[in-house]
C-alpha cells in the first residue's frame, strides 16, 4: 500500500533533471508487468493534451484504455507507409460468442516483399519471406498472414478484431515479429505436469531430460554436438568454425553458451526447473485458415526442417499443441495434422480451422491469434491416448467508469497494477498438484484464479485452498522432484566422463551428421567448400554426401560455376537421376538419361519418405509437373522406369498415344545389356488416375499395362480403437506384418 501510494506521489510530481521537468506519459503492456514507463518534458496537462491527440483512446474503462496506450509504446521496427486507400477492414468469423478469427489478417505477397526489404529480414544472411508478421498500424494490433489471392490496390485486410482504437492518422507501419525456422519448443514445469496428469509415463519424461542434459554436457567436448547445438540455436558462423578449425577453435564459446542454458533450468530464486528441448517440436505463431479447407479438430503444420532446409508438412499423425502459461489438463489439445497444396505457402507456422464449436486457440489457455505462440511437437512419446476437457475461460468483466477515463486516471491504475497474486497462486497450485494432482478440483479452481490475475485483475484467494495438507509419508514421488534430481547427477556424470572424451574431429562424421542439424543442404555444401579450400581438398570427393535436388535452381548453377569445365560436374548437380539410389550412372547412360539438360529432380524417395504418402505426392506430380519419371524396383534383378511426358488432369481420361515409354533394367552379375528395353506405348493409349490410383492402357481398361493402386485395408485389428494415435501405430504394424500394404503395383510384363 505504501509502495503505490508513494509510485502515485511521484509519477504526479514528476522528476527534475538539468532543471527540465519530467512528467508521466505512457508504458508498454509488459512495461506495466515491470513497472516502468515513459516520461516526457513538459507540464502534466502538455504531456496529458500530447498523448490524447495521438488517438481516440476507449474512455470507460481504465483498464481497457490503458492497455489500448500501451500498443503506442510497444516495441516495433518501422517498415513503411501504408496508405489508407491500401488497406480495407474485413468481417471476423464469429459463431456463438467465439471470434474464430480474433486477432488475424492477410496481407498480400506484394507487400510482404516490401515489409522484407524494407526491415531487412534475413535468416543466416539470405533473404527469407515470413508467412506470419505481427504488426502495429495506428490503432490495428496482431498478426497479418501471408495471402497469395490478394491482389491488387489493397495490399493488407485488417480483421474487425485487430482494430483496436480510431483516430490516429499516423501512416507509419511496423513490424514487431515475424515467423522464423527452428523455434525449437522445451518442455516446462507446466507441461511436464499436464502430460504425467495425462498418462505420459514418469521413464519417458525422464528419458527426454536425460537426452537433453547427457547432449549439453557434451557439447564443449564432442565436435559433433557442438555442430548439432548451434545450428539448434541459430548460430550458424560457429557451427562453420567446428567444420573448419575444429572445437578447440570455439570451445569458450561453446561453453558459455552451454552456461547460458543451463542457467535457463534455474529460476529467480535460484531454484532448478524443467526445461528440456524437443527436436519434434516448434514454437510457432497460431494463424486461421484463410481457405477454409480444415475441419473442425484438423491443423495444418509445415515447418522447416532439420538437414536440408526444406519445409516439410507435418502430416499422417497428431500433434500435441498447448500455450503458457497452462495449468489446466484441457490446454493441452490433440489435432489431426492434414496436408492441402493450397497452405504449402504458410510455413513455421500453425494453421487452424475456423468450424467447430469453439475457436481451436482458445482451448488452450483462452487464446486467441493476435501473436500468440503456440508450443506443437508431433513427437509420438509426448502425445497421449487421451485428453482432458478443455477449460472455459470467460474474461473478467472489466469494471466502468461512469465518467470518462483520463490521463490521471491511467496513473492511478499504473500505480496499483500488480501480479503480485500470481506466484501465490502458482505455489500454491504445486502443492496441490503434489497432493492430489492436475486433475484434482482444488487445482482447477486455482487455474481459473490464475487466469483471472494474469492481467493484473486482484483476486482472493478462498480459505480452503490456502493451507494445503503435506503428502503423506506413502505417496508417489513427484514427478518434478525426480526430474530435478536428476539434473544434478546427470550433470555431474557428464563432468566427471568428458575429459575422456576423444577431441578429434572428423569433417565427414560432421556431414553424416546432417540429419539433426538445423541447416539447409545449400549451407552445408558452402561449408564444406570452405572447408576443403582451406585444407586443399576436392569438394567432389564429398559429392555423395549431399542430396543436389534439394537445391534450387539459382543455387545448382552457381555451384556448377564453382568448377572447371568438366562433363561430370554438371551431370551430376543439375540431374537428379544420376543420385539414384536404385539405378547407376552407367543404366543411364545406356538410354542417355544422364545428360545434364534433362534437369532431373527428385520428389519422392522411399528410402526416406513414408511410403504411405506415394499416392498423395504422386497425383499432385502428375498434374504440376510436365515431364514425370517413376523409378520402381521390382526385384533385386529387375527395375522398371515409367516416362510421362505431359500433365495430366484428376480425373479424366487423357489420351497419351505412343507418348509414354517404360524402361527395363535387368540386374545381375552377367553382361545383360542386350536385354535392356525401352518400350514406348502405342496408339490409343490412354492414361487416367484420381486418389484410388493411376493406369495406363490400350483403349478399355481391360487392356491394362501399368497399375498403380491404393490396395482396400483389413482393419479388424483397429476398427473399435477410439484414439487415433493408437489408431495408426497399430495400423502401421499390420503393414509391417504383410497384413495389409501402403500400395500395390501390376505391370503386365
Amino acid at each position: 500500500r505504501e509502495s503505490t501510494d508513494y509510485i502515485e506521489r511521484l509519477l504526479r510530481a514528476g522528476v527534475r533533471l538539468n532543471g527540465i521537468s519530467y512528467h508521466w506519459y505512457g508504458h508498454s503492456n509488459s512495461q506495466l508487468k515491470s513497472k516502468t514507463c515513459f516520461l516526457l518534458a513538459g507540464t502534466p496537462e502538455d504531456v496529458a493534451h500530447r498523448l490524447e491527440s495521438l488517438a481516440d483512446f476507449p474512455k470507460k474503462s481504465v483498464a481497457k484504455s490503458s492497455k489500448r496506450v500501451g500498443l503506442l509504446f510497444s516495441a516495433a521496427k518501422f517498415a513503411t507507409n501504408l496508405g489508407s486507400d491500401r488497406y480495407e477492414d474485413i468481417a471476423d468469423v464469429r459463431k456463438d460468442d467465439y471470434i474464430f478469427t480474433d486477432g488475424c489478417g492477410l496481407i498480400s505477397a506484394q507487400f510482404a516483399k516490401i515489409l522484407v526489404q524494407k526491415t531487412d529480414i534475413r535468416f543466416r544472411n539470405q533473404g527469407y519471406m515470413p508467412s506470419v508478421f505481427q504488426i502495429r498500424y495506428k490503432g490495428y494490433k496482431g498478426v497479418l498472414t501471408l495471402s497469395p489471392e490478394l491482389r491488387g490496390k489493397i495490399l493488407v485486410k485488417f480483421r474487425e478484431s485487430m482494430k483496436k482504437f480510431g483516430g490516429c492518422d499516423d501512416p507509419s507501419f511496423s513490424v514487431v515479429d515475424y515467423s522464423k525456422p527452428y523455434g525449437f519448443g522445451f518442455l516446462n514445469d507446466e507441461v511436464i505436469l499436464l502430460l504425467h496428469a495425462l498418462g505420459i509415463s514418469d521413464e519417458i519424461l525422464i528419458r527426454k531430460q536425460k537426452e537433453y542434459m547427457e547432449f549439453l554436457t557434451s557439447v564443449p567436448f564432442d565436435p559433433r554436438a557442438a555442430f548439432r547445438f548451434f545450428s539448434y540455436i541459430n548460430e550458424p558462423e560457429l557451427a562453420e568454425r567446428v567444420l573448419m578449425d575444429g572445437l578447440d577453435s570455439v570451445k569458450p564459446t561453446a561453453q558459455s553458451r552451454v552456461s547460458s542454458e543451463v542457467n535457463k533450468l534455474l529460476n529467480k530464486r535460484g531454484e532448478r526447473r524443467s526445461r528440456i528441448l524437443i527436436p519434434q517440436s516448434r514454437l510457432l505463431f497460431g494463424v486461421y485458415d484463410p481457405l477454409d479447407l480444415l475441419k473442425d479438430g484438423e491443423c495444418a503444420v509445415r515447418v522447416t526442417s532439420e538437414g536440408d532446409g526444406i519445409p516439410k508438412t507435418v502430416v499422417g499423425t497428431e500433434v500435441l499443441v498447448t500455450r503458457n502459461p497452462c495449468l489446466h489438463p484441457g490446454d493441452l489439445q490433440k489435432f489431426k495434422a492434414v496436408q492441402h497444396d493450397r497452405h504449402s505457402h504458410l510455413t513455421d507456422c500453425i494453421v487452424f480451422s475456423t468450424k467447430g464449436r469453439r475457436p481451436s486457440a482458445d482451448l488452450m489457455s483462452g487464446g486467441d491469434l493476435d501473436g500468440d505462440k503456440f508450443f506443437v511437437t508431433w513427437d509420438p512419446d509426448l502425445i497421449p491416448s487421451k485428453l482432458s476437457r478443455a477449460a472455459s475461460y470467460q474474461g473478467p468483466k472489466e469494471p466502468l467508469s461512469f465518467k470518462p477515463v483520463t490521463h490521471d486516471d491511467r496513473l492511478v491504475y499504473f500505480a496499483k497494477y500488480t501480479n503480485a497474486s500470481l506466484g501465490r497462486v502458482k505455489n500454491l497450485y504445486l502443492d496441490w498438484v503434489r497432493l492430489k494432482g492436475a486433475m484434482s478440483a482444488e487445482c482447477q479452481e486455482l487455474n481459473h484464479l490464475f487466469s483471472r490475475c494474469v492481467d493484473g485483475n486482484r483476486i482472493k484467494i478462498p480459505k480452503h485452498l490456502e493451507d494445503p495438507p503435506k503428502p503423506h509419508s506413502g505417496a508417489p514421488p513427484f514427478i518434478l522432484d525426480i526430474l530435478r534430481e536428476q539434473i544434478g547427477t546427470t550433470s555431474s556424470a557428464g563432468n566427471l566422463t568428458s575429459s575422456l572424451v576423444d577431441m578429434s574431429c572428423d569433417r565427414l562424421q560432421l556431414l553424416l551428421s546432417r540429419d539433426d542439424v538445423a541447416f539447409s543442404e545449400f549451407e552445408l555444401l558452402q561449408m564444406t567448400m570452405r572447408w576443403c579450400t582451406q585444407h586443399g581438398q576436392s569438394l567432389e570427393d564429398f559429392f555423395e554426401y549431399f542430396d543436389f535436388s534439394k537445391l534450387t535452381d539459382v543455387q545448382k548453377v552457381w555451384l556448377v560455376a564453382q568448377f572447371p569445365a568438366k562433363r561430370c560436374i554438371p551431370d551430376l548437380i543439375m540431374n537428379g537421376l544420376l543420385q539414384s539410389s536404385i539405378l547407376c550412372k552407367e543404366e543411364l547412360q545406356y538410354f542417355r538419361l544422364d545428360h545434364f539438360g534433362l534437369r532431373w529432380k527428385k520428389i519422392f524417395d522411399s528410402s526416406s519418405d513414408r511410403l504411405g504418402r506415394f499416392m498423395d505426392v504422386m497425383g499432385r506430380s502428375l498434374e504440376d509437373f510436365h515431364r514425370k519419371f517413376i523409378v520402381i524396383k521390382v526385384t533385386n534383378r529387375l527395375t522398371l522406369a515409367i516416362y510421362m511426358p505431359k500433365p495430366l488432369l484428376k480425373y479424366q481420361e487423357c489420351v497419351v498415344h505412343d507418348t509414354v515409354r517404360l524402361f527395363s533394367f535387368p540386374h545381375s552379375q552377367e553382361d545383360l545389356v542386350t536385354y535392356r528395353r525401352s518400350l514406348p506405348t502405342l496408339v490409343n493409349y490412354r492414361l487416367y488416375f484420381d486418389d484410388g490410383g493411376l493406369q495406363l492402357y490400350q483403349t478399355k481398361r481391360q487392356d491394362t499395362w501399368i497399375f498403380i493402386r491404393r490396395p482396400g485395408i483389413d482393419d479388424s485389428s483397429f476398427r473399435a480403437i477410439e484414439d487415433r494415435g493408437d489408431q495408426r501405430r497399430v495400423k502401421n504394424a499390420t503393414v509391417e506384418a504383410g497384413i495389409n500394404f501402403d500400395l500395390i503395383i501390376s505391370i503386365a510384363l
